[in-house]
């Protein structure tokens, strides 16, 4: 998906990654019928000039019923190469795992940016159907 000058590219999707999880560190402890959910991205500024700043917080799910979820706050380990976004320089890319805390019984998921309020362009992306 193209969205001005981001562009995004879904490079993997692991549900129920509970285990996979284990190795960032987040804030936010799964409850009852919760389960964690990996979405690989890659983000490429397609500017030939100025940079673009995006990070994991741009980023949001959004189940069948509208229920918005947003990425976690991560930092990356050994096991679990995280996106933690910032300073994209033009032309350049950086990728790694999105983490959301999603019900276990969700369904239609999608992944949209950007995330909150917005008065340009934005765009989703079908995770499952």
């Amino acid at each position: 998906m193209i969205v001005g000058e981001v562009a995004i590219r879904v490079t993997s999707l692991s549900r129920a990654a509970n285990a996979r999880q284990a190795g960032a560190s987040t804030y936010q402890a799964l409850k009852d019928g919760e389960e964690y959910l990996l979405v690989g991205v890659s983000v490429r500024c397609r500017s030939t000039k100025e940079s673009c700043h995006v990070t994991e917080f741009d980023f949001g799910v959004r189940n069948a019923a509208g229920r918005d979820t947003p990425a976690e706050f991560t930092s990356s380990s050994s096991s679990l190469h995280v996106f933690e976004g910032g300073t994209i320089a033009p032309g350049k890319s950086m990728s790694g795992a999105l983490i959301f805390i999603i019900r276990q019984k969700d369904r239609g998921l999608r992944l949209y940016y950007p995330r909150g309020l917005n008065f340009g362009d934005s765009a989703e992306i079908v995770l499952t159907p």
